[in-house]
């Protein structure tokens, strides 16, 4: 009984507001919900499209700056295989090959090492604790590495360090154009 008589009062009730409301007022009200409800569906793919892109644009950057890293390494062993020459032609002149310029060399790439990756792997392109040349120094104190300066470790650690490079973090500030102008 209740219900039936909630049943009359609803209908009584709806016809008597609906006599003073136009019809679409709330035809629209539904189309608004309506077309706020895809509108929010599409924003949702959208912004997934938009981080999906913000990813792959942040990936892209990386590869590319990992390249430029790579060719920059490889540069420094060119320039390091150079050095290995005793004397060099310089346009129409000869220049020896001194300890100074490998000192040059071996500062140059260990700040370029340490730029692109991180202080840990620039002193292990420093280190020679495993290396044992043909002829060995007498006296070797352990504070002091004799071999800091020889090509043959840097190289070969250099050639390990583009090895691995794919495998290491670059670090985000690093900027290539700053050592590409001084290579």
């Amino acid at each position: 009984m209740a219900s039936i008589l909630t049943a009359i009062l609803g209908v009584a009730g709806l016809s008597w507001v609906l006599q003073f409301i136009p019809v679409w007022v709330p035809v629209s009200a539904f189309g608004f919900l309506f077309v706020y409800g895809l509108l929010a569906a599409n924003y949702e793919e959208v912004r997934k499209f938009g981080d999906a892109k913000q990813d792959l644009e942040s990936k892209l950057a990386t590869a590319k700056k990992r390249k430029a890293v790579k060719d920059l390494l490889g540069v420094a062993v060119e320039q390091g295989e150079d050095l290995r020459v005793i004397l060099r032609t310089e346009g129409d002149s000869f220049r020896l090959v001194g300890k100074q310029d490998v000192e040059e060399w071996v500062h140059r790439t260990h700040d370029l090492i340490e730029a692109a990756f991180d202080k840990g792997e620039a002193r292990r392109f420093l280190d020679s604790s495993d290396y044992t040349p043909e002829k060995t120094v007498p006296y070797r104190e352990i504070r002091i590495d004799p071999y800091k300066y020889h090509l043959t470790p840097r190289l070969q650690r250099l050639n390990e360090l583009i090895l691995r490079a794919n495998t290491l973090e670059i670090n985000p500030d690093f900027d290539p154009q700053s050592f590409a102008q001084s290579a």
